[in-house]
């Protein structure tokens, strides 16, 4: 069974996929503590969502907001043209969002004049 489920703060603003915009891509960074050695791992995950649970993350989270998403894991390999890999093949793991929640934290509309339902 292929499924994830990650909770973290969101590292950037999502960002529109495609034209016209058919879904999100978003990172979140997760923190796991080593009791034994003391110390703190931060993980960093590529998402991105599509349909509905697109259109909540891109008006109603943001960068530094808490967020649980649930999803699986895909991988894709591509040879970039361009870059400091240029013309070597690249593996790229990807979550496929498929449930996405608000957790407490700021809010992305952090005036006051908040209209979301999560505020």
């Amino acid at each position: 069974m292929n499924q994830i489920n990650l909770v973290g703060r969101m590292t950037r603003d999502a960002e529109d996929v495609g034209n016209p915009p058919v879904g999100v891509r978003f990172s979140i960074a997760t923190e796991d503590y080593d009791f034994g050695t003391k110390q703190r791992e931060t993980e960093f995950h590529d998402c991105v969502a599509f349909g509905k649970v697109s259109d909540v993350i891109k008006n109603y989270a943001g960068k530094g907001r808490e967020v649980r998403v649930t999803g699986k894991i895909r991988s894709r390999k591509y040879t970039p043209t361009k870059g400091p890999n240029a013309g070597n093949e690249v593996t790229q793991k990807n979550v496929v969002v498929d449930d996405f929640e608000l957790l407490a934290g700021k809010p992305k509309n952090d005036d006051g004049d908040n209209d979301s339902p999560w505020g």
